[in-house]
């Protein structure tokens, strides 16, 4: 089991089909979803350990999306944007 740390950079490198990806939070009305290969940042880890709050946030600010993802969909890119 991997422990990423809050702020990291992560790839999305799978995307489970037994996990419901829609976006919990955006800036937009019709966000985007996410899909392999976006960069985005960990946000949290979920209370019983299992997945991790990402987010993935524009150059201008905007977020696209913020989705819970399990760790096997994750790789680390760096310990700190």
């Amino acid at each position: 089991m991997r422990d990423f740390p809050n702020y990291a950079a992560v790839r999305i490198v799978h995307l489970r089909a037994d996990l419901d990806h829609a976006p919990i939070s955006s800036s937009f009305d019709n966000p985007p979803h996410p899909a392999i290969g976006d960069i985005a940042t960990i946000v949290d880890r979920t209370p019983d350990g299992a997945g991790y709050l990402v987010e993935k946030v524009r150059r201008d600010g905007r977020t696209d999306w913020l989705v819970l993802f399990a760790e096997d969909e994750l790789e680390l890119l760096s310990d700190a944007i």
